[in-house]
């Protein structure tokens, strides 16, 4: 059998697609190991970014087909976490995530209400797949200590919702203080539902309304790190924010412009101006994070695919050391 000789252009597309594909089956796993379930990571489950789990659920039943046993994560989540994950939550970042990701919500609401979770029946669909109903492994009752566990944490405590979010996106933001917009952004609630967070949170002493305008909203960081006993001292044991949805999205989508880049049914240079759309998309979250994009000006044409690539990696290397 002769094996096809790639091309410069296709060698570049399919090396996005490898690692776009590792680096979100990494991240799942990782993630999926924190928060006590049977997974086994390939690399060190220490990570301090804030786990997101309806971002979580949605990026492991999108890329279940390259890693079939992150079904078996889902549906252990579905059985123990389902209470402490928000259906309106996972309905509106479900948008930033591909096409196909409505059908995970579906999936999962089916999965929770199998399990006995009431409130997402009605977002359930069809019947479950022989997969997802084989026997869980992980632990009965959730553990949540490490500083990614933050988000549920606050949950836990506080119900399920935009207020415990908003507080532990200013837990654990490097910006100290953030606006309604911009919080509303990262959290994924709308700017409604972030502005009476807040104001019922400021009437608690929970947190404080800066004299800029517009007005800014912060938090004690180190009487919360005290609170639930993390070591401010120590970098690795503070909790941070991490803009997970649009970093999901990006590395879901790098992978379906791969697919149809590599299958030869799309114009080299429409593929170009997709990629292009798909950076300019997300670039809000990869400056948040200070990871540093090429200059989109050196790369014309079908070229930008070469620049995607190095968007790719960069984002990549970043998700190693968090």
């Amino acid at each position: 059998m002769t094996v096809k000789q790639l091309n410069n252009y296709e060698q570049t597309w399919l090396n996005i697609s490898q690692t776009a594909n590792r680096t979100a089956v990494d991240v799942a796993w990782r993630q999926w190991a924190i928060l006590g379930s049977a997974a086994r990571p390939t690399s060190p489950t220490t990570s301090r970014c804030i786990i997101d789990p309806e971002a979580l659920i949605l990026l492991s039943l999108t890329i279940r087909k390259e890693e079939r046993r992150l079904e078996e994560m889902v549906s252990w989540w579905a059985r123990v976490g389902s209470p402490l994950t928000s259906v309106q939550r996972m309905k509106s970042v479900v948008n930033q995530f591909e096409e196909n990701s409505h059908a995970s919500l579906a999936i999962f609401a089916s999965l929770a209400a199998a399990s006995g979770h009431r409130s997402w029946k009605r977002y359930a669909a069809g019947e479950l797949l022989p997969t997802f109903l084989s026997e869980t492994r992980g632990q009965s009752t959730l553990q949540l200590i490490a500083p990614a566990t933050l988000m549920l944490r606050l949950r836990a405590a506080f119900g399920v919702g935009a207020k415990p979010d908003v507080l532990a996106y200013l837990i654990g933001t490097h910006n100290g203080s953030d606006s309604v917009s911009m919080i509303s952004t990262a959290v994924g609630y709308t700017k409604k539902a972030v502005r009476d967070a807040v104001k019922d949170m400021v009437l608690a002493g929970l947190v404080h309304e800066t004299s800029n305008r517009p007005a800014h909203y912060k938090t004690n960081r180190r009487l919360w790190i005290d609170l639930l006993r993390f070591e401010e001292s120590e970098k690795r044991n503070r909790p941070t924010w991490c803009m997970w949805v649009p970093i999901f999205g990006f590395l879901l989508m790098a992978r379906r412009l791969a697919t149809s880049a590599l299958s030869g049914d799309q114009n080299e240079h429409v593929t170009a101006s997709l990629a292009r759309d798909v950076v300019d998309r997300f670039q809000d979250a990869f400056q948040h994070h200070e990871i540093s994009l090429p200059q989109k000006t050196s790369f014309s044409g079908r070229s930008f695919s070469e620049a995607f690539l190095i968007v790719t990696e960069s984002l990549s290397h970043w998700l190693e050391e968090v």
